[in-house]
């Protein structure tokens, strides 16, 4: 009989505030687990891997810059801050990600994937110890320390500008009102 092969469907998001990676599998759960948990802990980068993601993202970046919903969010969040980071998609642009190298990669993720910035989640019909079991097995037992943010220039209290419009292909008109407090 052929070994059969671990049968599980990963994905993963960023959103202004966090990196997610996920995994659904319907069998070999523990192994779909551990094989997840060394993916996060232990990158591998190549020079390969990274054009090929700057490919994706960058077809990820031209569907976003197309999407009025997305436009008038980050418009909204430009009228409101003048130097916080999220008046920036969190998708950065096609320019900007063109410099990221392996080395870059490998930088941030000794800043930031280490067990004092994760947060680790499951659901199903498991076994709690078990899951705590592995994870403490694959994850690395230092934390990293503390990680400094920056969230750029303290802004003061009033709006960047009173408002802004975009003009894009839309059936309806889209319409976003943000207070900042």
């Amino acid at each position: 009989m052929e070994p059969r092969l671990s049968v599980a469907s990963p994905n993963a998001f960023t959103s202004s505030a966090i990196t997610g990676y996920y995994f659904e599998s319907t069998e070999k759960f523990e192994e779909n687990l551990k094989i997840f948990l060394s993916f996060v802990s232990e990158p591998w980068f190549t020079p390969e891997s990274v054009d090929k993601e700057q490919g994706i993202i960058g077809q990820e970046i031209r569907m976003i810059e197309d999407d009025p919903e997305n436009q008038v969010f980050y418009g909204m969040m430009e009228t409101l801050y003048v130097h916080n980071p999220i008046k920036v998609s969190i998708a950065g642009t096609v320019e900007s990600i063109s410099h990221i190298t392996a080395d870059t990669l490998y930088a941030c993720h000794a800043a930031f994937y280490n067990p004092g910035n994760m947060v680790l989640c499951v659901a199903g019909n498991v076994d709690p110890e078990r899951i705590c079991e592995i994870a403490r097995e694959i994850l690395p037992r230092e934390s990293g320390g503390r990680i400094e943010r920056d969230y750029g220039t303290e802004e003061r209290g009033k709006a960047a500008a009173p408002g802004k419009q975009l003009r894009m292909a839309v059936s309806t008109p889209i319409f976003q009102l943000g207070c900042k407090a």
